[in-house]
């Protein structure tokens, strides 16, 4: 997938923050902007890519408990996930998941 083709996902994924409950919506904008970083494609140091994936781990599973509008966001945590693991056959898998989930929900 494009540069371009993941960054206005991304945008829909800020977007979709912005209808979610104030309880949801901070740990789906810490997963965006977890996300960005990851697709931004920039070398990350051992214990930051260590500590990103924790983070990412852990919203991925809240969003998916909490809230069913979040499960789009949760497929875009592993997609995040996926690529910091280098599992190129899963990340474009996960994100047309989440282009999926989003237009289920109208968006």
């Amino acid at each position: 997938m494009s540069p371009a083709a993941r960054s206005a996902l991304l945008e829909q994924a800020s977007d979709l923050c912005t209808t979610l409950s104030a309880q949801v919506r901070a740990d789906a904008d810490a997963l965006v902007a977890d996300c960005r970083k990851v697709f931004a494609g920039e070398p990350l140091a051992e214990p930051e890519r260590l500590e990103l994936k924790r983070q990412l781990g852990s919203r991925v599973e809240l969003l998916a408990r909490r809230d069913a509008r979040a499960m789009p966001l949760a497929a875009l945590g592993r997609a995040a996930l996926a690529e910091l693991n280098a599992d190129t056959r899963q990340v474009p898998t996960l994100l047309a998941e989440f282009a999926l989930k989003l237009s289920l929900l109208g968006l």
